[in-house]
């Protein structure tokens, strides 16, 4: 994960202009665009420190050069909208259009004890979470049972839960999150998986259920050609 620093002891528009920096000089968020040619590796996820909140009723302007940044370099962006009311945050979501920007409020109201709290949207500061859902339709549910391997040819969608952080120490915490979560929605789900979803401890029976009357058969050519 990249962040941009906090120039705490500068100006606001000083700090905003050498943060961004430019991409004729690469400098400041834009230098990221060229990290591939002098370093070997480029950023998967980008941040701004400054990039909360609109700036003169307008687009931040960090936030409009990270966006910029991740959208060249196929990067997720984060932002935190900044937004102390769901106004503020509705307003500052308008100016975003990337797929590749990840926009997240700080703060909701909750329930609790009878009351309404404003509390942190995410328990674990840094945490990114996530529920995709693939369409599973056209040629693959044309193409019979028996045809290949994969026999889940009824499915319509497939479901993949992500929720990661970037403190190593948070793990144990964030896969609990994310096994709970399945263990919730799993009894929806048909018996079996796409392969490349599936983790190494969901179990022969699972993996028996993915490939259906079709797991013999495959075994017999594993036992084969992949011994």
């Amino acid at each position: 994960m990249i962040t941009a620093p906090v120039l705490g002891m500068l100006g606001p528009v000083v700090a905003y202009v050498n943060i961004i920096g430019s991409a004729a000089s690469m400098t400041g968020v834009h230098a990221l665009s060229y990290a591939r040619g002098h370093f070997g590796i480029e950023p998967h996820i980008i941040g701004g420190a400054r990039s909360a909140g609109r700036v003169s009723n307008a687009k931040n302007p960090l936030a409009d050069a990270v966006e910029q940044v991740s959208e060249k370099l196929k990067a997720f962006s984060i932002f935190d909208t900044g937004g102390p009311n769901s106004t503020a945050s509705l307003a500052y979501r308008a100016n975003f259009s990337s797929r590749f920007s990840y926009l997240v409020d700080p703060l909701v109201r909750v329930a609790s004890a009878g009351t309404i709290v404003v509390k942190p949207a995410a328990p674990f500061a840094g945490v990114i979470s996530a529920m995709h859902l693939y369409p599973i339709d056209g040629a693959v549910n044309r193409r019979k049972t028996d045809a290949q391997a994969w026999n889940m040819r009824d499915a319509l969608w497939s479901m993949v839960i992500v929720r990661v952080g970037s403190d190593a120490a948070q793990a144990p915490a964030l896969k609990q999150w994310t096994r709970d979560y399945w263990t919730g929605v799993h009894p929806y789900n048909l018996a079996g998986a796409y392969p490349n979803f599936m983790m190494d401890d969901e179990g022969e029976a699972r993996l028996k259920a993915t490939f259906g009357d079709n797991f013999p058969r495959l075994a017999t050519l594993k036992r084969k050609h992949d011994p």
